[in-house]
């Protein structure tokens, strides 16, 4: 899979810069973009999925399936878990099999015949997330895919993650949790007032000692203690 391009990208909305010159690439593997609130991130998600154009700068993104899950859930909520991912999968063309597995891999089994807008804000997240690899995608976005998700199903849902990660698939998480995925980043994008303030192998952030949460830290210049 060819890498998705970004080359001095900038997005406004009326007077408020989202992003300014960001030049970024996603190759297939892990890309971690780290961030806090306004940041950016999901700005440069929406350009990713195509729901919104460039003010500036240049775009390049191959061809591909893509899945994705939002910071807010995208469900029916008059739809149980399980007709959610029926309704998907209809279009996508997903087999029963590759359903069923959705829903015992993301936890929402004993949920499947609960309406969606009954759930929680843990399960709505777990359900997104099974939403958004209902067509087998070669791209996976995933906006603070874990946030509301308890402690258990964090550990459980990377695991899913990692054994449908392959070599030719690529994954961009959008976080502000730091913690939870630096261990598997192959890249990791620190993005703060819509700008890069840093991007690479998080191994090879020499001036903190590989530390990638110091780093963070000092980009966008906040005490998390």
């Amino acid at each position: 899979m060819k890498p998705i391009e970004l080359t001095d990208v900038e997005k406004s909305y009326g007077e408020a810069t989202s992003l300014e010159a960001i030049s970024l690439s996603f190759e297939p593997g892990w890309h971690i973009v780290l961030g806090p609130n306004g940041a950016g991130k999901t700005t440069l998600f929406r350009l990713l999925l195509g729901l919104t154009d460039p003010d500036a700068g240049q775009l390049s993104i191959p061809d591909g399936s893509v899945g994705c899950s939002f910071q807010e859930p995208q469900v029916y909520e008059g739809l149980t878990v399980r007709e959610n991912l029926e309704t998907f999968g209809e279009i996508a063309g997903a087999s029963t099999d590759w359903l069923e597995t959705l829903l015992e891999r993301c936890g929402l089994t004993r949920m499947a015949h609960r309406p969606a807008g009954a759930l929680s804000a843990g399960f709505r997240s777990r359900l997104d997330v099974a939403l958004s690899f209902v067509n087998r995608p070669d791209v996976v976005l995933l906006d603070e895919p874990l946030a509301d998700v308890d402690d258990e199903y964090v550990g459980r849902l990377r695991e899913f993650f990692l054994e449908y990660a392959g070599p030719d698939r690529l994954f961009v998480v959008a976080t502000h949790h730091h913690d939870r995925f630096i261990e598997i980043a192959d890249t990791v994008t620190i993005l703060a007032d819509g700008r890069v303030q840093w991007t690479g192998d998080p191994a090879t952030a020499s001036t903190h000692d590989g530390d990638i949460t110091e780093l963070y830290r000092d980009s966008i210049s906040v005490d998390e203690t």
